[in-house]
């Protein structure tokens, strides 16, 4: 069977790996203080493994585009505004919960409800409760327990609340009262 890009490249490795320790290991110091490295500039992206799963695989690519190409400006998509404590949740949260809060924040805030009502401000209303399934969740999560997890979580916590409607579940992002 052939070798792989992947295998020769830890094989080259491993073998730099050995010598630069044999080296080290000789009596004279300056086998190691005139060993030149040139470090690469910017390693290749590693080889597309057939076991990604369709999602992996386009998530990839969508994160590559944005390292070649940049981000979309916001003239041209859907913009949402982040609330400031929301750093705090990705700094201390585990990954499901924050991915389940930021989608229902996409969800809600991150559409005009179709009312066409403006608020007091005279901008248009935004969703205040998006209509999102278990799928749904586990799609953007990768898995179902991670998406059990992540709607358990925020739940308890209060970052989010829930209602029953007869078609499934609505969500919501708790905030606080305004101040008068």
């Amino acid at each position: 069977m052939a070798e792989s890009r992947a295998e020769k490249q830890q094989r080259k490795d491993l073998a730099a790996l050995k010598s630069a320790f044999q080296d080290t290991q000789s009596p004279s110091p300056s086998k190691v203080t005139n060993r030149s490295f040139s470090p690469q500039a910017r390693r290749p992206d590693p080889p597309r493994s057939r076991d990604l799963s369709p999602r992996q695989g386009t998530l990839t690519s969508i994160l590559s585009a944005v390292g070649q190409h940049g981000f979309t400006h916001p003239n041209y998509g859907h913009y949402l505004m982040l609330p400031p404590e929301f750093d705090v949740l990705l700094a201390l949260e585990r990954k499901p919960v924050v991915q389940v809060v930021l989608e229902i924040m996409r969800a809600t805030l991150g559409w005009v409800d179709d009312s066409g009502e403006e608020d007091a401000n005279g901008r248009p209303k935004r969703r205040e409760w998006a209509r999102l399934g278990h799928r749904h969740f586990t799609t953007l999560c990768g898995s179902p327990s991670q998406a059990s997890l992540g709607l358990k979580v925020a739940l308890e916590k209060g970052y989010i609340l829930r209602r029953v409607t007869p078609q499934g579940y609505e969500y919501k992002i708790h905030w606080k009262q305004p101040l008068d």
